[in-house]
């Protein structure tokens, strides 16, 4: 009788331990990290450096609130297509995004370090890749617009 309660309390705990593991419903369908919404990725951004293919020297940063969420607004994410980029396709450049570290208790603001979050890769032709980088290291390409491309572009 031991053994039957101690197992059912056993396939209990499992069960509420598991289902607790679900995703969201409103989780991205793909169980990739959300990148486009408030919460998001590129939300996060404090930096963002563009760094023309040709040479590692910064080209452009955009600091500003302001400037980052136009820029957000400008390559319209959400209107991004999962699709292998060509075989064709040469690099412009690239987007790096960065913010501060989190401060731990004790740690002066001078200490914090910027670290990237995440990488868009621009092509001559309208796709890009992003990777992502700690704690998920993914890399996926899309499919954008002609107008974002031509946005993005401009930086180089």
């Amino acid at each position: 009788m031991k053994i039957k309660k101690t197992a059912l309390v056993l396939c209990i705990s499992a069960t509420v331990l598991l289902c607790g593991c679900g995703s969201r419903p409103d989780a991205p369908a793909t169980g990739a990290p959300d990148i486009f919404q408030g919460s998001g990725t590129f939300s996060k951004a404090q930096k963002i450096t563009a760094i023309p293919s040709d040479t590692e020297k910064t080209d452009r940063t955009i600091c500003e609130n302001k400037e980052i969420d136009a820029f957000i607004s400008e390559i319209t994410p959400e209107n991004w297509e999962i699709e292998a980029v060509p075989e064709n396709a040469e690099e412009t450049g690239t987007f790096q995004f960065t913010q501060e570290e989190t401060r731990k208790p004790g740690q002066s603001e001078k200490n914090v370090r910027m670290q990237t979050i995440c990488e868009i890769t621009v092509y001559d032709i309208p796709y890009i890749t992003l990777q992502l980088s700690k704690p998920f290291h993914l890399s996926f390409s899309f499919k954008i617009s002609a107008e974002a491309a031509d946005y993005l572009n401009e930086y180089f």
